[in-house]
């Protein structure tokens, strides 16, 4: 996954906890991601953070994933594969599946809503169930205290 904005670096805390967390949130799907296996890259210039690059196995997945706060444009891309299947999405709404030697599209109908798009009411609904029923989920916070902790990780690791 990479997530890039247009001339914005910023402190490590700011740059990891407001932009980057979703980086690492969107690749810890399995919600047990170690520090110790981390591997970071990342370009600072007079303590402004502008570029974090983040790779770990786990399960015989690897997953990688960058923050590049100076690119030439605000743009999200992510791919995600399998044995012999590769999706990519270079946007919320489109996307193409690659398999058996041919791709296709993917798209989400025209004027879908932005919040759909992103998950936000998937999102909403969960946190709406979790207060009728009085708790939440052990592995969504066990997975999200997860995120948290390893962005935590991150911040101290750039700012050495």
């Amino acid at each position: 996954m990479e997530k890039n904005r247009y001339k914005h670096p910023s402190s490590p805390r700011d740059f990891i906890f407001n932009d980057m967390i979703h980086v690492v949130d969107s690749l810890n799907i399995l919600g047990d991601t170690s520090p110790d296996s981390i591997h970071v890259n990342y370009l600072s210039n007079m303590g402004m953070l502008s570029k974090v690059n983040i790779s770990w196995e786990s399960r015989y997945c690897l997953f990688s994933g960058s923050m590049n706060r100076e690119y030439g444009k605000t743009i999200e891309t992510l791919e995600f594969s399998t044995a012999n299947k590769t999706y990519q999405f270079s946007d919320f709404f489109n996307g193409v599946v690659h398999e058996n030697e041919s791709s296709s599209m993917l798209n989400l109908p025209e004027w879908s809503d932005i919040l759909y798009a992103k998950g936000f009411y998937a999102m909403i609904e969960e946190w709406i169930r979790s207060i009728k029923v009085g708790k939440v989920d052990s592995k969504i916070k066990n997975r999200d205290l997860n995120t948290h902790y390893v962005c935590e990780y991150l911040v101290k690791k750039v700012e050495k």
